[in-house]
């Protein structure tokens, strides 16, 4: 029987319970989940040893920090957890290689596995990951944009905000794209718009400044009688 390491480790989503066997990652679970339920779980797949030092944790808890730090977007350790169903392999590498800030719905996240007919059994996938954060199911959204379900979802929902469904353009972009950020291509012609109402403020005040009122004086110049509101500042 295999002999399983595991510590609890702070982040900036509560505490996170990490556990490794034979040098491979194959759990990480939230505090919701009720660590002493996991523990259990997984009693019936090794012996666990709690407080033995361990590289694999030591190496898995480091790259969680520079995640929630912002300085990775993957993770570079071995996993453990087999899938076991040929679909969950091909969404847990779907998953993998899924681009860090981007969504992808579950009908998406199924046709790139290549089961396009088993969105429910991929979404029953995502449900059931025994490796959030690290595996990134949290990417997964709903058709409608909402977010979707999986183990970590009340912990880590403010740090996984999903962009509003308005921003979403679910199903409407070429398969090439679809695991780039969705906000990037709602927001793409933002610069544009902000240019051309910049352009359009400036005719407007051009053409008020030229503009004369009955008495021949300027609409935008300073009435003589009108004080200067900090004169102290005013030349």
């Amino acid at each position: 029987m295999s002999v399983l390491h595991y510590c609890i480790h702070k982040t900036p989503v509560g505490e996170l319970l990490v556990a490794e066997s034979d040098g491979a990652l194959i759990r990480v679970a939230f505090a919701r989940e009720n660590f002493d339920v996991v523990l259990g779980d997984l009693s019936d797949v090794g012996v666990i040893e709690a407080g033995v030092a361990s590289v694999a944790l030591h190496v898995a808890t480091h790259q969680l920090d520079e995640y929630f730090r912002g300085e990775r977007g993957s993770f570079d350790v071995p996993l453990g957890a087999d899938p076991g169903t040929p679909l969950k392999k091909a969404v847990r590498e779907t998953l993998l290689s899924s681009e860090p800030g981007g969504v992808m719905t579950y009908k998406e996240l199924a046709e790139a596995s290549g089961f396009p007919s088993a969105t429910r059994a991929a979404a029953s996938a995502c449900a059931s990951n025994p490796l959030p954060i690290v595996v990134p199911c949290h990417r997964v959204v709903r058709s409608d944009g909402s977010p979707g379900q999986y183990l970590g979802r009340g912990g880590c929902q403010a740090l996984f905000a999903r962009p509003r469904s308005s921003s979403l353009r679910v199903n409407s972009r070429p398969r090439r794209e679809k695991f780039k950020p969705r906000l990037e291509a709602a927001g793409r012609g933002a610069p544009l718009r902000r240019l051309a109402a910049a352009n359009r403020r400036m005719a407007f005040f051009s053409a008020a400044s030229s503009a004369s009122s009955p008495e021949g004086r300027s609409l935008f110049s300073r009435p003589s009688s009108m004080p200067d509101r900090n004169p102290a500042l005013c030349g």
